[in-house]
């Protein structure tokens, strides 16, 4: 499916140019999650969701994004949020426990709300694997942010 057919199927469904949508972006790494960021908003506004209508902020990590998304669920006022991180493996456990304690911390928060939230936190071995992930047309924020109005 090429873009302007999704953005058709989107349309059909719903108009976008009133919902809001908050994003949740982690600083670590952020010559990745930036790009991924960038390429979030430019898809909502590509499908219509008005740039005044995205409201974006920073995390120190991804460790810290379920809880800004509780903040955002808990006012009720955003059709659906999207999370952006990146955890790049090291030589300890330590990427274990923030990839899935991130991801665990992100359904909780959705399922609780009951609010659509996209996981675009990356997961990768090497940070090669996440520049690849967060440009051009492998852009995981592109994805997220189509995942999401697909879901509203």
């Amino acid at each position: 499916m090429q873009r302007g057919e999704q953005k058709k199927e989107i349309k059909k469904v719903k108009d976008l140019s009133k919902i809001k949508v908050a994003l949740v972006v982690s600083e670590y790494n952020s010559d990745i999650t930036f790009p991924m960021r960038d390429g979030a908003i430019e898809e909502l506004k590509f499908h219509g969701v008005k740039e005044s209508n995205v409201e974006v902020v920073y995390a120190p990590g991804a460790f810290e994004i379920p809880f800004l998304c509780q903040g955002f669920a808990k006012t009720k006022k955003y059709k659906g949020i999207i999370a952006i991180g990146c955890v790049i493996k090291g030589d300890t456990d330590h990427y274990y426990q923030i990839s899935n304690e991130s991801t665990r911390g992100i359904m909780d928060v959705m399922l609780k709300h009951d609010l659509p939230i996209t996981n675009a936190i990356l997961t990768v071995n090497n940070l090669e694997q996440a520049k690849i992930r967060s440009t051009g047309a492998t852009n995981k924020g592109i994805e997220a942010s189509l995942a999401l109005l697909k879901v509203i």
